[in-house]
């Protein structure tokens, strides 16, 4: 694809959408919309996919994120974006975090049946995770306005429901402040250009209790070895931390930080025992 069909495409997510055992892709596009592609099968080197724009999913904007994840685990997976709105970022306007349904063959419209977990101020990530260690996929989000993470727990029984849960973060700060807060966003320089310490003042909040964690990027290992899910993020776009899960659901996160690299920024970040000693690292 290419042209208005993909511009700016920021995101993909592959899985068999349709139930013919060929993985299919669907893609964020950041100037439009999410947009489907049909594999061909045995001719997908050399036959055109075929492809749909959901009318659900079009004219939105800022898609900035896109997965796939089977919430019901009837064996077909649905769609879960985030849209941010403008493609720079709108910190005024409220966009969605949403999932979608496939009733049908993704390639018809009425197929296509948006479900809306939350609107918040500048969505930037709807990961599915199985949070809670319970056997189904939960979503993490995150607002950059807002200057929190949130996450979204499964409670599907007959039909697909969630419940949205705040992440409350306390602990210390990358630069050795400590707070507490619910979230914050990116440097003066960073993506999106927001200042959290501007952003704070004018909130009439105390800038040195808020974090800067927004997730933006994230990944999800049982750190500490407790049993349960840590967070591995970035704050301010230049520090690598990592989130403790309490051992309730209302609990505070605690912030640990692992490393910088300012002045640079961190762009992308993955947990993995890199050195096979039986424990996980983080590579940035």
């Amino acid at each position: 694809a290419e042209g208005p069909e993909a511009g700016a495409a920021e995101d993909a997510a592959i899985g068999d959408m349709n139930g013919d055992g060929y993985p299919d892709v669907v893609a964020a596009v950041e100037l439009a919309h999410l947009i489907y592609f049909e594999n061909p099968g045995a001719e997908a080197r050399t036959a055109r996919w075929a492809r749909h724009i959901p009318n659900v999913a079009s004219g939105r904007g800022s898609f900035i994120r896109v997965f796939l994840a089977d919430f019901d685990q009837d064996g077909r997976p649905e769609v879960v974006a985030a849209n941010k709105g403008d493609q720079s970022g709108d910190a005024e306007a409220l966009n969605t975090i949403s999932w979608f349904e496939l009733a049908g063959d993704p390639l018809d419209d009425t197929s296509w049946v948006e479900h809306e977990l939350t609107r918040i101020v500048w969505p930037i990530n709807s990961q599915p995770v199985d949070l809670d260690g319970d056997g189904d996929l939960d979503v993490v989000g995150g607002s950059v306005a807002e200057r929190r993470i949130l996450w979204f727990e499964n409670t599907t029984t007959d039909e697909i429901t969630f419940v949205e849960h705040p992440i409350a973060i306390v602990g210390t700060f990358a630069d050795g402040r400590s707070g507490t807060g619910m979230g914050a966003a990116g440097p003066a320089d960073g993506p999106g250009s927001v200042d959290p310490v501007a952003n704070a003042r004018a909130a009439g909040e105390d800038e040195n209790r808020r974090h800067g964690v927004t997730g933006f990027n994230m990944d999800f290992v049982d750190l500490n070895e407790d049993g349960r899910l840590d967070v591995v993020a970035n704050e301010f776009f230049q520090h690598l931390v990592w989130l403790e899960q309490p051992t309730t659901v209302d609990g505070s996160w605690r912030l640990h930080p692992i490393g910088t690299f300012a002045p640079d920024q961190l762009v992308g970040l993955v947990a993995a025992d890199i050195d096979g000693d039986g424990d996980e690292d983080v590579m940035a």
